[in-house]
């Protein structure tokens, strides 16, 4: 079967950016709506862009960060310095975290065929980063059972990298024909 393209990342520290695929495939986020969001002292801080139901799956996109040791300030930024990146930075010494989480503002994505009609059968990922981290996936149908899918994203390259995330490989069963929710 065909990969999905769904998702390109970019980093400062860490980033990323959710495209459609050259030919089909679901359109996730193009992250050419803009948002920021930082935090400074250690409580969760998020903000929601939205709506723009062209560049976004279900119009909305949450973002939330949580700085988690260190004194700097850990921040998430979309369509910044580069159009069509998400980039969740953190300065020396200071680490954090970051959710982004597409579900059409809480009323869900209306059941997203992330199959396209059967012909996809994985999520695409492209990644690049100057620290290896690991990208947590989960989806959620509209029964509210979840999938999960933990990715080892390799640090230290300028290029590119990709991922093939095939839906067989996550963990927990869920209609793929049938998503509410998609965090990373």
């Amino acid at each position: 079967m065909k990969s999905k393209r769904i998702l390109s990342v970019c980093v400062a520290l860490v980033a990323l950016a959710l495209v459609s695929a050259p030919v089909s495939g679901l359109l996730i986020d193009t992250f050419n709506t803009s948002q920021t969001v930082s935090d400074n002292d250690g409580t969760t801080d998020f903000n929601t862009a939205g709506p723009d139901a062209t560049n976004i799956l279900g119009s909305y996109r949450y973002v939330e960060v949580q700085r988690g040791t260190g004194t700097g300030v850990v921040e998430a930024k979309v369509n910044d310095a580069s159009s069509g990146y998400y980039a969740l930075s953190c300065p020396e010494n200071t680490s954090g975290r970051s959710l982004i989480r597409w579900d059409a503002n809480g009323s869900g994505l209306g059941g997203a065929d992330f199959t396209d009609s059967g012909t996809d059968d994985k999520l695409h990922i492209r990644a690049r980063t100057d620290l290896g981290y690991t990208l947590l996936v989960t989806a959620t149908d509209t029964t509210s059972s979840s999938a999960t899918r933990a990715q080892a994203i390799a640090g230290g390259s300028t290029l590119f990298a990709d991922y093939y995330l095939d839906y067989a490989s996550f963990t927990g069963s869920i209609d793929w024909t049938d998503i509410s929710k998609l965090e990373f």
